[in-house]
């Protein structure tokens, strides 16, 4: 709570404000955001945003995001708890094996994702994973 007001005291909403960059770099800072201000679409209102084919898919990426990161946490303790009676070794490779899966499976993505250049398709299967995993938990 006490970040929140030393953002409140620090934080400038323009370059222009924030009195400890200098004026070159506030020029420049202020020019980059005018320039990408000016290459964004315009949009009427923000009902005509909701009703954006890429906002409704970031929306559904996110959810299938959010249930696979809020499954999988839950998940996590159980494994402990069960490896907790077999010793601390035995519990901290079956803590790390779910992450030592991910770093892993990161790894095989980017290098065939950046191979192919289709990324679009190495990310639907993942964001769906967590999902699959959690109806089989179930």
């Amino acid at each position: 709570m006490l970040w929140g007001f030393v953002w409140l005291r620090l934080i400038r909403d323009k370059p222009q404000d924030a009195g400890w960059m200098s004026a070159e770099s506030c020029g420049y800072l202020s020019q980059s955001l005018d320039r990408e201000q000016w290459l964004l679409p315009q949009v009427a209102s923000m009902k005509g945003a909701m009703r954006s084919a890429t906002v409704v898919w970031l929306c559904i990426q996110y959810l299938l995001w959010s249930v696979g990161v809020y499954g999988f946490v839950p998940w996590l303790p159980t494994i402990i708890q069960k490896g907790a009676a077999r010793g601390i070794g035995i519990t901290g490779l079956l803590t790390a094996a779910p992450y030592l899966f991910a770093i892993i499976c990161m790894l095989l993505v980017a290098h065939f994702s950046d191979r192919s250049l289709h990324r679009k398709r190495f990310v639907w299967p993942f964001l769906l994973l967590p999902e699959l995993l959690c109806l089989v938990r179930i």
